[in-house]
């Protein structure tokens, strides 16, 4: 059970902060009805936080906008791109009634924190930003070409300057005959429809019957081929991630361990009095365990703190 005081207060309202700027993106971004609904329930109490903690409102909203510059420039420096989480992380963290030389420990914990957050998700999420075609900064450093796979043009058009089959729409080939315009050219076809017409019976609505039969096989045809340029664009993206995830690991590897034996040596300065075997369990092993589990590509999985976590732990 957790007992009400001024921490906890304020690891709360930080959590509400950031999640309400979060669910103000979705709605902006992406027009997202869910979002909209939670961001007008969350409204009323964000008043409140800003009234209670005013620096902390106006850093959170600051950096989160410079992180939304990031992305709309396709920022593709690695420390560049984490630098506005990793700092909003050094202003959250430390609670407001701390001392100077312990907020200063803490701020320093919080931006390596941050930034370790930051670059754990950009590596994780580098398959499913390539597919979706949303900002990560591994992907603008590493994968530089890679503008033709991820605004999901055709990958045959790209490679060979072929023409796409919405642009062979004048004339295709199907089971000998030859659509063009909307017009059949078989010479079965012009041959029945001749003989038929000459002796006054059925033979337009018997072309039309061929017309239209050619005509369903044309658009099968499309649909197979859009399928067939799909599944090649898909492997091209799956290729893609991979290579980016082996070309990226090294340097993510080192900013990761780095940020970690930073926010080690942080901790050692601060005196704990409580929970000290819960911090220690979290920052010796528990994030060592998820950074490795990144890099070897199993996943970030459950665990890894909220931010807001260790803030109320300390």
């Amino acid at each position: 059970m957790v007992r009400e005081n001024a921490a906890v207060r304020y690891a709360a309202a930080v959590n509400l902060l950031m999640a309400y700027f979060k669910l103000k993106d979705g709605w902006r971004d992406e027009r997202s009805i869910p979002s909209l609904l939670a961001f007008r329930i969350l409204s009323p109490y964000i008043g409140r936080i800003r009234s209670a903690y005013p620096a902390v409102y106006e850093a959170v909203h600051e950096q989160l906008g410079r992180l939304a510059l990031v992305e709309a420039e396709n920022v593709s420096s690695v420390d560049a791109a984490a630098e506005p989480f990793a700092r909003l992380l050094s202003i959250v963290l430390p609670a407001p009634q701390q001392g100077k030389t312990e907020r200063r420990v803490l701020e320093w914990m919080g931006y390596n924190l941050g930034k370790w957050i930051y670059v754990v998700d950009a590596f994780s999420d580098i398959e499913s930003d390539i597919r979706s075609g949303s900002y990560n900064v591994l992907v603008a450093r590493y994968g530089k070409d890679t503008h033709a796979w991820l605004s999901g043009d055709d990958i045959s058009s790209q490679r060979n300057g072929e023409n796409t089959p919405d642009q062979n729409l004048g004339q295709v080939e199907v089971s000998g005959s030859v659509w063009q315009g909307g017009e059949s050219k078989h010479p079965m076809l012009d041959k029945e429809g001749a003989s038929a017409n000459k002796d006054g019976k059925n033979g337009s609505g018997r072309q039309d019957r061929v017309n239209k039969s050619v005509c369903q096989g044309g658009k099968s045809f499309f649909a197979w081929q859009t399928r067939l340029d799909r599944s090649a664009q898909q492997d091209e993206k799956d290729k893609l991630a991979v290579r980016i995830m082996e070309e990226s690991r090294k340097e993510v590897e080192f900013i990761l361990n780095t940020c970690l034996a930073e926010i080690g040596k942080a901790y050692e300065l601060l005196d704990i009095r409580r929970d000290e075997g819960l911090l220690e369990n979290i920052i010796f092993l528990g994030l060592p365990y998820k950074t490795q589990m990144v890099l070897d590509e199993r996943g970030e999985g459950d665990g890894i703190p909220k931010p807001t976590q260790i803030c109320r732990l300390l």
